[in-house]
């Protein structure tokens, strides 16, 4: 049995939390307090939390670029941390990130982020290095199309060799089994 006491001291209580429920809603009421948010989250390398806190400012404001940066931003370094939602992961930073290039495509920052990607996991995407060299004749200012520039060439030379060496290893295994393989 519940005595008149006890709902004085509970009454007080619910009547608090609702309050803060509130204030905590209310708190998150224009777009920059969300970058704010998530920000601060991705600073405290809480990526995933980062991610979805710029996701429910996009919900809110789905015409800003800077939510779109952030939530790109922060799948991109989600990639490294799970190998099982990596992919995943890519694939979000690149719809993100190419987003918001497209609603702010002076922002040289979106644009060097979506080149990074392109550029640094080429392998989740087909033909990036054809993308990010796309993404070059977007940077509006020259030193920062001769670092794309430079930084790709370098990704190229790289990849060409891991190639070349693939290539040859899969050779050397195939001629190492291919006695095995009855050529009927």
């Amino acid at each position: 049995m519940i005595t008149g006491s006890c709902y004085r001291g509970i009454i007080p209580l619910l009547l608090a939390a609702c309050a803060s429920a509130a204030a905590i809603t209310s708190k998150i009421d224009s777009e920059q307090q969300w970058e704010r948010s998530g920000h601060a989250l991705f600073i405290q390398c809480e990526f995933k939390q980062a991610a979805q806190t710029f996701e429910n400012g996009i919900g809110v404001y789905p015409s800003s670029a800077v939510l779109r940066y952030g939530a790109g931003k922060s799948y991109v370094r989600l990639i490294d941390l799970s190998t099982f939602s990596a992919a995943r992961n890519a694939h979000k930073a690149q719809h993100r990130l190419e987003q918001a290039v497209e609603l702010d495509p002076k922002n040289e920052e979106y644009l060097r982020e979506l080149f990074d990607l392109y550029v640094y996991f080429p392998e989740f995407f087909n033909d990036s290095l054809d993308r990010a060299a796309d993404l070059v004749e977007s940077a509006e200012t020259r030193e920062c199309r001769e670092e794309m520039l430079t930084v790709l060439q370098t990704s190229r030379r790289e990849h060409r060799g891991a190639e070349e060496w693939l290539r040859h290893r899969t050779a050397d295994f195939v001629s190492g089994v291919s006695y095995l393989v009855p050529l009927h």
